[in-house]
């Protein structure tokens, strides 16, 4: 899965960490924000934030700090 954005807002990244833990999403533009977790319609975790433009050049996420996804 690559990052996507919803026809409802939301930009999402694969997720597959725990679920107790700080997540964050950081994209051009938008600086680290807190992430929230979800299912996708294929039933995969994914986190996302709030995002109401098109799929941006890159997206990092970061789990209790580390940086633990790239997506270019």
């Amino acid at each position: 899965m690559t990052p996507e954005v919803t026809d409802d807002g939301w930009l999402r990244v694969p997720y597959d960490g725990p679920e107790l833990a700080v997540i964050e999403m950081e994209a051009p533009g938008l600086g680290w924000q807190p992430a929230y977790l979800d299912w996708d319609a294929a039933g995969r975790r994914v986190a996302q934030v709030r995002w109401e433009a098109p799929v941006p050049s890159a997206v990092m996420l970061r789990v209790d700090g580390i940086v633990t996804g790239s997506y270019p």
